[in-house]
């Protein structure tokens, strides 16, 4: 579970393919990307798919739950 309070765009930027093909699943809160962030909910989901998850989004109080598994 990632709840970071605005970092979880660079924490999966950052994040190796080695890492995300070892993760089986990822529930990721959203908040709105702040003005100099150019990720967006769909850039994470975007990145999750290349690497072979399957996705849900989820809009929460004006920020977005992103729920990511292998099949």
């Amino acid at each position: 579970k990632i709840d970071c309070e605005g970092s979880e765009y660079s924490i999966i930027r950052s994040l190796s393919s080695a890492i995300l093909y070892a993760t089986q699943k990822i529930v990721i809160e959203c908040h709105n990307p702040s003005i100099n962030e150019s990720w967006t909910s769909q850039s994470i989901i975007d990145k999750l798919h290349q690497h072979g998850f399957t996705c849900g989004i989820t809009p929460s109080g004006g920020n977005s739950i992103i729920c990511a598994w292998r099949s």
